[in-house]
């Protein structure tokens, strides 16, 4: 099974149930329909500077083969 780790910086729910999170995952899935792959959310519950380590806890212990960051929008 292959891991992709998906980390946010919105809560798990919330960037689950996102129409663009939804169109990502789905892409993803279509590209490789003969791999088995499951999604691994991690969320920094709103505080940036908390990416690297869990970016580290994806790789090191939960075998995710490739991580993606969620885009940071600024308010203005």
């Amino acid at each position: 099974m292959r891991k992709v780790g998906i980390v946010t910086i919105a809560s798990v729910d919330a960037a689950s149930r996102s129409p663009l999170y939804k169109q990502f995952t789905d892409a993803i899935l279509a590209s490789a329909p003969s791999l088995d792959i499951s999604f691994e959310w991690r969320s920094a519950e709103g505080k940036q500077d908390r990416y690297p380590q869990m970016v580290t806890d994806l790789v090191q212990h939960s075998r995710s083969s490739t991580c993606f960051e969620s885009p940071v929008r600024k308010s203005t």
